[in-house]
């Protein structure tokens, strides 16, 4: 082995060594710093808007970008957190209210699983306590974690502040480091950013609307902790196959069984035609053929990244299939063609 190979496997394995020393030291703020880069993708023509209006005063400009980023994303969540406590503590008294009360309803179905060996009382209360517990422990642990909750959040900010100044130019750089022809770099970061637009449009944006249009069908008809409610709709409506009929359909059987039919069969319709309808029509319209991937794979890409990743899954699986969907595309065209 010649000293020059020898030079240069010794700095590939400390230049490896060193980025998985970084990796490490970044770990704890994947969240902050993934959920900073996808909403400056999705807010930064917004950006080039205001460093227009500023004549590029790029620190002005990306403050003010920043600031309307984290309260856009900041009020929602505090306006949900602070009613949910507050409706948490509602369910498991008005459950208990339900299960003594006398349904006629309620008592038919209660006997139909009694041959089963089921007891539908216990159910309800498990799941009523299920839903409170959820939400109790979420406030726990962010109080318990104030710490890093309190850096995640400055990490978001800082990291959006230089992202918005700063991105085009690291991006610019990272590229320029990536051994590969220019046109396969640049399809690679096109195909991210648009399958990252896709997805956040397709899933969480419409999972949102979703989970507000249902919270106006659950306080229209008087349902017990709307907000919460809703919360879990969205929840739901990011998971493939799934969707709001989990939380609305027994939330109006509920409704039906303590006799208030109306107000059971306007949710049955407001979620069917309303929500149905952000789901049916939104959802197309805000994907639009930006994902480029084939259902199938996108469906794997959610529920397998969430079952690795977590939450953050719900993005890193569907990025992680189209890279390899683009670099088996690029091979076939650079290389498979024009061999053949």
């Amino acid at each position: 082995m010649t000293r020059e190979k020898l030079s240069v496997y010794f700095f590939v394995a400390l230049f490896l060594f060193l980025l998985y020393q970084l990796l490490l030291i970044l770990s704890p703020f994947v969240g902050g710093l993934l959920l900073a880069g996808v909403a400056v993708l999705i807010a930064y023509p917004l950006h080039r808007n205001v460093q227009i209006f500023l004549k590029d005063r790029k620190n002005l400009a990306a403050l003010l970008s920043s600031a309307v980023v984290v309260l856009t994303i900041g009020i929602p969540l505090l306006f949900f957190l602070w009613n949910a406590i507050q409706e948490v503590a509602r369910i498991l008294p008005r459950t208990e209210d339900f299960l003594q009360g006398s349904w006629p309803l309620f008592k038919k179905l209660e006997s139909f699983f009694i041959p089963y060996g089921m007891d539908l009382r216990e159910m309800l209360r498990s799941v009523a306590q299920g839903v409170s517990d959820f939400v109790l422990e979420s406030g726990k642990k962010t109080l318990q974690n104030t710490f890093q909750f309190v850096v995640n959040v400055g990490v978001f900010m800082m990291a959006t502040f230089f992202l918005f100044r700063d991105g085009p130019t690291f991006l610019t750089k990272i590229q320029e480091l990536i051994p590969m022809d220019p046109k396969d770099k640049k399809l690679i970061v096109e195909r991210l950013s648009e399958t990252t637009l896709a997805v956040v449009r397709g899933v969480f944006i419409a999972a949102a609307a979703q989970g507000v249009a249902s919270g106006i069908g659950y306080w229209i008809a008087g349902a017990t902790a709307p907000v919460t409610l809703a919360f879990l709709t969205a929840l739901v409506a990011c998971i493939p196959f799934v969707g709001p009929p989990v939380v609305w359909g027994p939330i109006a059987l509920l409704l039906c069984l303590e006799e208030r039919f109306a107000a059971g069969i306007f949710l049955v319709v407001w979620g069917g035609v309303v929500v149905g309808l952000v789901d049916n029509f939104l959802r197309p319209v805000l994907i639009g053929r930006g994902a480029k991937l084939p259902f199938l794979w996108l469906f794997f890409g959610l529920l397998g990244g969430v079952h690795l990743y977590g939450i953050k899954g719900l993005l890193m699986g569907p990025l992680l299939i189209v890279v390899m969907f683009t670099l088996v595309s690029i091979y076939r065209e650079r290389y498979l063609l024009r061999t053949g």
